[in-house]
C-alpha cells in the first residue's frame, strides 16, 4: 500500500532553466523574430515520480508557445492558457505512475519548451517568466509525498528592431570625434565572430536617415557597424567622418570647420631628439575627406615603442588625426580633414608613424605597413588608397651598394642607372640628378635632417630600386 503524506518544503529542491539555442554568454535575452529554447531541469530531489507547476509570462502579444518536447518523465501535460491582461500561462504536470527517477540521473529534465519573439517585440523590454506554486512527488518506501521546490524567477532583455544613424556609433544623436572610438573598440566584430548573432541593413547606404535593423547579440556593437554590412571594420570610421557634425534633430546640416574644431583634440607634434618617424606616403587617385588604416605593429613594439601619429601634408587646412594602439598591438587611424576636401596634388604625406627605438638608435627606422588603407571621397564613394609605404623598405639587392659619408652619397649599382631621385619624408622629390653609368656621387649639403628615400631609376629593362637614409646635423 501507497501512503500520501502532506506537503513538505526542502530549500534544497529547485527547479533549474537552461537555454539551448545561445551560450551561457547569451542566456540574458531573447532577439526578435528568433525562436528561443529552454531545458527545464529539477535539481536535489531523489526518488521523484513527477512534478507540476504554472509557468507565467508577461508580452504574449509578441511571445508566443510554439511546442514541447518531452524529458525524462515522459510525455507532459502541458495546456496553454491566455488572460486578457496581456499575460499567458502554460500548466505543466508530468510524472512516472509508481516508478521514480532513477538515481543514476543526478538531474533530470521535465521538459523543453520552445516560444517565438514576433517582428514588432520593443527593443530592450523586459520578458519575465514566473514559476508558480511548483512542486513534485516523491515515493519512498512506498510513501508518496508532495514537496513544494524552489523556482527562481527568469527576466530577458528582448533584442527588437532599432534605428541606427549612419555615423552615430554612440546613439547620442550627434556625429564627432568620439564615434570613432566605438568602432575602434569593437573591431573585428560581426559575422565572423564565433556565438554572436550580427545584422545587416536592408540599406548599406552612408545616407543620413534612421535605418532599421535589428539589435546585434551585443546591442551597443549595433550602432558601430556604421556601412550596415554584419561587421565592424575600419571602412565604418569613414562613414563617422562622412557624417561628421551631423545631428538627428537637424538631419540636413553640418557644423562648420571652425565649429568641428571646437569639439576635435589638436593634432600633436613630436619633436624629441630620439623620436624616429615613420611617413604614409600616398598617390591617391581621387580628392577624398578622410583615410583609415589599421597598422599590426607587433613585430615593432620588440624593438620600439610607439609614441603617437602625426599628421603630414596631404591636408592643408584642418587636419585632424585619430588612432587607438588596441590591446593585440594594433593600431587604428583615420586621418582627415575638416573642410571635408583634399587638395595637395597626387603625391603626398598622410601622417607619420612616431616610435622611439628601445635601443636608443634613431639611424634604425623600421618598415611599416599597413593591412589596408581606404579613403573616402566628399559624395561617399569608399575606394582604396594607394600607399607607398613599401618604398621605404630597404632594398634587398647585395648589388647594390649605397654609402653615405657626410654631405656626399656614392651609388654603386649592378646596372646603368638612368637618374637619381631624392625624397622627402613628406613624398616630395627633393632633388633629381641624371646619371651615364653604373656607379654616381650625389651631394646632400642643400637637405635639411630627415629621413629620405634615394629612388634608383635603371635603364629601360629593369625595375627601379629604394634605399632608406637618414640626414642628421
Amino acid at each position: 500500500m501507497i501512503f500520501i503524506a502532506s506537503v513538505q518544503v526542502l530549500s534544497a529542491q529547485s527547479i533549474v532553466v537552461k537555454r539551448t539555442d545561445v551560450d551561457s554568454s547569451r542566456y540574458g535575452f531573447v532577439t526578435a523574430s528568433y525562436t528561443f529554447g529552454m531545458n527545464i531541469y529539477l535539481k536535489d530531489l531523489p526518488k521523484c515520480n513527477g512534478v507540476a507547476f504554472q509557468l507565467n509570462f508577461n508580452q504574449s502579444d509578441v511571445i508566443k508557445f510554439s511546442q514541447w518536447l518531452p524529458g525524462d518523465f515522459g510525455k507532459p501535460q502541458v495546456i496553454p492558457m491566455l488572460h486578457p491582461d496581456g499575460t499567458s500561462n502554460l500548466i505543466i504536470a508530468v510524472g512516472l505512475g509508481n516508478n521514480t527517477i532513477p538515481d543514476s540521473i543526478a538531474e533530470p529534465k521535465i521538459l523543453h519548451l520552445e516560444f517565438v519573439v514576433l517582428q514588432n517585440a520593443i527593443n530592450a523590454s523586459t520578458l519575465n517568466f514566473n514559476f508558480m506554486q511548483p512542486v513534485a512527488t516523491t515515493i519512498v518506501n512506498n510513501v508518496r509525498e508532495i514537496i513544494a521546490i524552489n523556482a527562481e524567477p527568469i527576466e530577458y532583455t528582448i533584442h527588437g528592431f532599432i534605428n541606427v544613424w549612419p555615423g552615430d556609433t554612440d546613439n547620442n544623436g550627434i556625429v564627432n570625434h568620439l564615434d570613432y572610438a566605438n568602432v575602434t573598440k569593437f573591431i573585428g566584430l560581426g559575422s565572423a565572430t564565433k556565438n554572436m548573432k550580427s545584422f545587416k541593413r536592408k540599406s548599406g547606404s552612408a545616407i543620413w536617415a534612421a535605418h532599421r535593423v535589428l539589435t546585434w547579440d551585443n546591442a551597443e556593437v549595433t550602432y558601430a557597424d556604421c556601412d550596415g554590412n554584419g561587421d565592424i571594420t575600419i571602412t565604418d570610421m569613414l562613414i563617422v567622418s562622412y557624417n561628421m557634425g551631423k545631428d538627428t534633430l537637424i538631419s540636413s546640416v553640418k557644423k562648420d570647420a571652425d565649429d568641428l574644431q571646437e569639439d576635435f583634440p589638436s593634432p600633436e607634434v613630436f619633436d624629441a631628439p630620439d623620436y624616429v618617424k615613420v611617413p604614409l606616403l600616398i598617390n591617391p587617385e581621387l580628392d577624398f575627406i578622410t583615410a583609415v588604416s589599421t597598422f599590426n605593429l607587433s613585430e615593432i613594439l620588440k624593438t620600439h615603442e610607439f609614441i603617437g601619429v602625426e599628421v603630414g601634408n596631404t591636408f592643408s587646412e584642418k587636419p585632424f588625426v585619430y588612432y587607438v594602439l588596441d590591446d593585440n598591438d594594433k593600431l587604428h587611424l583615420a586621418v582627415g580633414s575638416y573642410l571635408r576636401e583634399h587638395s595637395q596634388g597626387n603625391s603626398s604625406n598622410l601622417c607619420n608613424l612616431v616610435l622611439r627605438n628601445k635601443s636608443g638608435n634613431t639611424l634604425n627606422i623600421p618598415s611599416v605597413n599597413p593591412n589596408m588603407l581606404r579613403a573616402i571621397t566628399n559624395d561617399g564613394y569608399i575606394f582604396n588608397l594607394n600607399f607607398s609605404l613599401s618604398d621605404v623598405n630597404d632594398n634587398n639587392n647585395p648589388e647594390l651598394q649605397i654609402s653615405l659619408n657626410d654631405d656626399l652619397m656614392e651609388i654603386n649599382a649592378p646596372f646603368d642607372i638612368l637618374y637619381v631621385e631624392i625624397i622627402d619624408i613628406f613624398g616630395q622629390i627633393v632633388k633629381t640628378e641624371s646619371v651615364n653609368g653604373m656607379s654616381h656621387q650625389i651631394l646632400l649639403s642643400n637637405l635639411s635632417s630627415g629621413l629620405y628615400l634615394a629612388r634608383i631609376n635603371y635603364n629601360f629593362g629593369h625595375n627601379s630600386e629604394i634605399h632608406k637614409f637618414l640626414i642628421s646635423r
